[in-house]
């Protein structure tokens, strides 16, 4: 057999090599025939002959690597999907959007939950449809009459109060209408509740009156009893009375002095007031005092001054809002009471007048009204010192 290329540093060539042989620690598969309706690549035959060649560990771990992969893409799009159906489910549906609900989830009674709304003030028509509106069974709304201030037919009061879920029954109370209830004798509070519960306020002024025993009662009211009632009802109460010197609020006249002095048949007081008839007998000296509606009464003891003369005679009349409601004819030594009714009045008027011819003296005859004090509500009394 010739060889080629022999010599020194020069390899022989296999007799394999020379007849195609592999080369040894790699095998061929036998193929069959090609089947002439398959195109095959040259890169399609290279790794078809690749994979051949794989050991079967190899195999096993793109298996599992192949699984995992598919594992983690259904987890993925699981999470994806959740999100997505979670976020639509929490989007409030807009108006004209039908929302399916899944079968057998929630009963239709549960749907919409029942809130007391606010009916107060609506008529009783318009309250029932509103009620109706909120979801409330008609026949679970209970109408009821009520005695109340303003427009009848109105709803004055609900049970229960704005707000109040799924009641169990709903009562509205509608309006007919009050007449004026008669207080006068009730104590103040009394009063105060029956306005109250007629839907009304009472607005109190406070007087003194002596004619009522117990302090704190209604006196009377505005409106009277029996007439329609008003939102606001005007009641005047009685209170323990206070008092001012009449000395103390300031009058107007000639010829009077103020502050302590002795009166015959009498005692010495202070605060007291008197004015001397000087005049031309005959002739009188007035003295007059603005009292405004404040004061409710005036009390004071008349005589005349103890240095006058014995004899000596003088007279006082008094007029209130310029009717005369007192005449007093006074002799030395002779004291009489002086009390009057000043409830509502505006004006006092004094009105001195000497009966002897010696009063045209120029000492005359001192008319005294000892401690002449004035009684009224305490804010009224009050006022006169403003």
């Amino acid at each position: 057999m010739e060889t080629v290329g022999s010599g020194p540093g020069t390899a022989s060539t296999p007799p394999e090599a020379t007849l195609g042989t592999p080369p040894a620690g790699r095998r061929r598969s036998r193929r069959s025939a090609p089947d002439p309706r398959a195109i095959t690549t040259p890169d399609a035959e290279a790794a078809e002959e690749d994979a051949e060649d794989l050991p079967p560990r190899r195999w096993g771990v793109l298996a599992a690597v192949a699984a995992g992969l598919a594992t983690i893409s259904l987890l993925l799009g699981g999470l994806v999907l959740g999100y997505r159906l979670s976020n639509e489910s929490k989007e409030p549906a807009r108006a004209g959007t039908t929302v399916n609900l899944p079968k057998g989830r929630l009963a239709t009674s549960d749907s919409v939950e029942s809130v007391m709304p606010d009916v107060e003030g609506l008529s009783k028509s318009d309250a029932l449809e509103a009620l109706a509106d909120a979801g409330f069974d008609p026949a679970r709304v209970e109408s009821q009459e009520k005695a109340w201030v303003g427009d009848p037919g109105r709803v004055v009061k609900q049970e229960p109060t704005r707000g109040a879920k799924q009641p169990d029954k709903v009562v509205i109370f509608v309006s007919t209408g009050a007449r004026m209830p008669a207080l006068a004798g009730k104590t103040e509070a009394e009063a105060a509740k029956l306005v109250a519960d007629l839907g009304g306020v009472m607005e109190r002024h406070y007087v003194y009156d002596a004619t009522v025993a117990t302090p704190r009662t209604v006196i009377s009211t505005d409106p009277a009893p029996g007439g329609a009632m008003t939102q606001t009802v005007v009641a005047r109460v009685s209170v323990e009375p206070s008092s001012r010197y009449l000395t103390d609020i300031g009058g107007e006249g000639r010829s009077c002095q103020t502050g302590s002095i002795s009166v015959a048949g009498g005692t010495t007081a202070g605060h007291s007031l008197w004015c001397r008839t000087v005049a031309t007998a005959g002739t009188p000296q007035s003295l007059h005092y603005l009292v405004e509606g404040r004061a409710a009464r005036l009390h004071s003891t008349v005589g005349i001054a103890a240095d006058a003369e014995p004899g000596s005679r003088g007279r006082l009349q008094v007029k209130v809002d310029g009717a005369l409601v007192q005449d007093l004819t006074l002799t030395w030594g002779e004291v009489k009471p002086l009390d009057l009714d000043l409830r509502g009045k505006s004006r006092v008027d004094l009105v001195f007048t000497p009966l002897d011819p010696r009063d045209s003296d120029a000492d005359g005859v001192a008319v005294v009204l000892q401690q002449v004090t004035i009684y009224g509500s305490p804010d009224d009394m009050a006022a006169f010192g403003q």
